[in-house]
């Protein structure tokens, strides 16, 4: 899989974001994204040193570098309601190795299922707790390709993290050696559960939430797998029973993408 075709799923997460949330009696503006893409029309040196780790060094750069990308105001009879942040997440990677798992197990004493362990970035996941901690509410929703709940939703201080990476690049990661947080996805509600709750609005009949649910079994019947491990039998082999499980759990038959190969 290449960087453009992860780049075009992370569109498609935040086009099925835009159209259930404009359901659901929201109006959503670009927010993260918006400020992000000013910045990479200013001259350079600018738009280079913002893209590399050098700006993790400010707090106030990472605020905006990793905003949520989208606000969402609610708003009933053409006033307004509440708002939150939101941020879309394709998520197609699952933990493949056992041993990961029984850390996992282990550090909370409780056992994770594959299914039911994510990732985030880890520069965004903090980013989205300080804007938490300063009494804005921010939500993820994922779009996870090997969840049986495919489309989920949660406030950032609901969904428990598992596991923060410590180093600032990941050799060993499946595609990019961003660092991650990994979270539990059990932890969070299915996004047509989390509108009803949140706005009153049951969007499971309208032709958005069904036309985002027909991508999803499209455009994400997949998982992502590390490329290095295509030529090696074991793992190779590792690969094909998870994405075996995960196709009988989720039902949906999901093939694998190799990242940095393709199919």
């Amino acid at each position: 899989m290449t960087f453009q075709t992860r780049q075009n799923l992370g569109e498609v997460a935040e086009d099925i974001l835009r159209k259930c949330l404009g359901a659901a009696s929201y109006a959503v503006s670009a927010f993260g994204s918006a400020a992000n893409e000013s910045i990479h029309r200013c001259e350079e040196p600018l738009p280079a040193i913002w893209k590399s780790d050098q700006v993790k060094k400010s707090n106030t750069a990472l605020l905006v570098r990793y905003a949520p990308d989208y606000l969402a105001v609610s708003i009933s009879k053409s006033a307004f309601k509440d708002a939150m942040f939101v941020d879309a997440k394709a998520m197609i990677t699952p933990v493949y190795l056992d041993t990961f798992l029984m850390q996992l197990e282990k550090q909370h004493g409780k056992k994770f299922s594959t299914e039911n362990v994510g990732n985030v970035e880890r520069e965004a996941w903090l980013t989205y707790n300080a804007y938490h901690n300063a009494g804005a509410k921010v939500a993820i929703l994922a779009v996870c390709s090997f969840h049986p709940r495919p489309l989920l939703c949660e406030y950032i201080e609901r969904i428990q993290p598992l596991f923060k990476d410590a180093r600032e690049r990941n050799p060993d990661a499946a595609g990019s050696t961003t660092p991650r947080v990994n979270v539990d996805l059990s932890s969070m509600r299915s996004l047509s559960q989390f509108l009803k709750d949140e706005n009153q609005v049951d969007i499971e009949g309208h032709e958005n939430y069904k036309n985002s649910m027909q991508i999803v079994n499209g455009r994400f019947a997949l998982i992502g797998a590390p490329g290095n491990w295509r030529a090696n039998k074991d793992r190779a082999e590792r690969v094909e029973a998870v994405r075996g499980e995960l196709s009988k759990l989720t039902g949906r038959q999901l093939e694998i993408f190799w990242m940095g190969m393709g199919r």
